[in-house]
């Protein structure tokens, strides 16, 4: 699958140019002959640092694949919780099922008693594999506020988020005000949003700054 990063390359008055990476958060000088070397290098820092912390996260995320969500389960949004396609109401179990604890399921879930054993049937024969079978994303709440979006599309990985106070060199004070005067919620300088949310953002507010913004897309295997 595609993840993304983003990037911001500034071209120093010395020369050389100025990488500022948002995960981890840290800026850098590199003297590097031209804009695309500086981009060559900012890739190959994504792709080297993605393999380390991506393969990391996804290893401790799989100590809890002994639950998986329920097919009934759907995510309603901006609020992010869990509600029941069958009754439209919220799931008191936040759609987990978890493989040791069925009994739970069955007490608490709202479902008719033969809706239930269908659904743990499906779920343990493996013909369920859970939502989106990606773990551990979490929701950009700029991504929640795209309607056309699908759904799956507005969970991204930890790496892939950014500050958009930090992007434009602002302070989360400034921002704030800076949104609350020109009707950008809030929410989006309150909360790290996806690296293309933040992108799009920073370009809008800040046109002058859209060269230096890079999203860069790398392939990522979950379950390699």
């Amino acid at each position: 699958m595609k993840v993304k990063s983003l990037v911001k390359i500034i071209s120093h008055v010395d020369g050389g140019f100025h990488l500022t990476f948002f995960r981890p958060i840290f800026s850098l000088f590199y003297a590097a002959m031209n804009k695309d070397h500086a981009l060559a290098v900012a890739n190959r820092f994504v792709s080297e640092q993605l393999q380390f912390s991506g393969k990391e996260w996804i290893q401790s995320s799989s100590e809890n694949e002994n639950r998986i969500n329920c097919p009934e389960g759907c995510i309603k949004l901006p609020e992010d919780i869990w509600c029941c396609k069958l009754s439209d109401t919220i799931c008191d179990l936040q759609a987990n099922i978890e493989f040791d604890n069925t009994e739970n399921f069955l007490k608490k879930c709202s479902a008719n008693e033969q809706k239930k054993l269908q659904i743990l049937k499906a779920v343990e024969s493996g013909k369920y594999d859970g939502f989106h079978h990606v773990p551990d994303r979490l929701l950009c709440v700029s991504c929640a506020d795209k309607k056309s979006k699908k759904e799956s599309f507005k969970y991204h990985y930890p790496w892939e988020f950014a500050e958009i106070d930090v992007s434009i060199c602002s302070s989360y004070e400034e921002t704030l005000a800076e949104f609350q005067n020109s009707g950008i919620p809030e929410r989006y300088v309150n909360s790290p949003i996806c690296s293309q949310c933040c992108y799009e953002l920073a370009v809008k507010i800040r046109p002058e700054l859209k060269d230096s913004f890079h999203v860069i897309e790398s392939n990522f295997n979950p379950r390699s």
